[in-house]
């Protein structure tokens, strides 16, 4: 799914099951990403936390430049040293 095809209004704030869903992984690893700090979200009361759209929206975008900058590195090694 595209970044820019993901439905984005300004100032929603997504529960944590709402990311799981989005992003397709469990609870467990929206919470995992969101205590390693990952992923920037919000408490709100004592165990709820919030996430903004516009937060997912960044975070796939920079998973997705890092998965773009890892499959290159892997090629260029295929290649090996000396080749264009």
């Amino acid at each position: 799914m595209a970044v820019q095809s993901m439905i984005y209004r300004r100032g929603r704030r997504l529960s944590v099951p709402q990311v799981a869903r989005r992003l397709s992984v469990s609870e467990s690893t929206v919470y995992r990403l969101i205590g390693s700090g990952e992923l920037e979200a919000v408490r709100v009361g004592r165990k709820a936390w919030r996430v903004s759209e516009a937060t997912l929206v960044r975070f796939v975008a920079s998973r997705s430049n890092r998965a773009d900058e890892g499959m290159k590195r892997q090629k260029r090694r295929a290649e090996g040293p000396g080749r264009s």
